[in-house]
């Protein structure tokens, strides 16, 4: 990993240490369905099939780099979706800022993958799928 990355990503896990709070809002749509909200001018986003893979992505949105973004959604491990297309949360990695998502329609129904957790945001009020 190279040192900008590790920078990159020490820095986004302090950022959420002092946000304890909005954690749990991120907690509890484990199991919801949600729509996958990307950067708003975005069209196309895209989930990835690994853990890195969706570090590298969150990076890159950091960075605010269109042209580093696209170059990340043409990478092998990366599906290309529809932004706010409906998922179903299956995990949360709260310490790494990710989430791991089915697609729930569309072509894609039924991939998984990993996406920013800020992509869940506003997410709130979306019915649960799983008995809890």
């Amino acid at each position: 990993m190279a040192f900008k990355e590790k920078i990159a990503i020490t820095v986004l896990i302090l950022s959420f240490s002092f946000c304890m709070n909005s954690f749990a809002q991120y907690e509890e749509l484990v199991g919801k369905w949600v729509k996958i909200n990307g950067p708003l001018e975005r069209r196309i986003i895209g989930i990835a099939f690994d853990q890195n893979t969706c570090d590298r992505v969150s990076l890159t949105l950091s960075y605010g780099d269109r042209e580093d973004f696209d170059n990340v959604l043409d990478s092998f491990n990366i599906l290309r979706i529809k932004n706010h297309v409906s998922a179903l949360v299956v995990d949360i990695d709260l310490f790494k800022g990710r989430a791991k998502v089915v697609i729930l329609s569309g072509r894609n129904k039924g991939i998984s993958g990993w996406i920013p957790l800020s992509w869940l945001d506003g997410n709130d009020e979306f019915p649960t799928l799983s008995k809890k």
